[in-house]
């Protein structure tokens, strides 16, 4: 693996492949809220997702700390970007208070990986 940072521009490679990619103009992750509707019939379940928002957010600055890199996403998110013994792994730092983030889109193509986001106590 291989994580390019510099100014405002954050890449995360594997061998030629490029991952993830972010700067000022190129959003990597795009958070939003929409609403669920769960139906459930004698143990089948129905569950179906309607997006109501979807807002991108760029890269504002990138900086290398002594936990790891990172990723301020317009003040909304900051992303801390930490590798150990090859394995990258990506964790919210901080998140406005305004926004309540349910869903976190990352990378777009072939490589595009959805992940819902939950508050830590909801997980409890």
């Amino acid at each position: 693996m291989e994580i390019i940072c510099k100014d405002r521009v954050f890449t995360l490679k594997n061998g030629s492949d490029v991952l993830l990619h972010t700067d000022a103009n190129t959003p990597m992750v795009y958070v939003g809220y929409g609403e669920e509707r769960v139906e459930m019939y004698r143990g089948n379940f129905k569950l179906e997702d309607h997006l109501l928002e979807r807002c991108p957010l760029t890269l504002t600055s990138a900086r290398v700390t002594e936990q790891g890199i990172e990723l301020d996403l317009e003040g909304q998110l900051k992303l801390l970007v930490t590798e150990k013994e090859g394995a990258v792994t990506l964790t919210v730092a901080e998140k406005s208070r305004g926004h309540q983030p349910l869903l976190a889109a990352c990378g777009s193509g072939r490589g595009r990986a959805c992940l819902r986001l939950r508050r830590a106590d909801e997980l409890l």
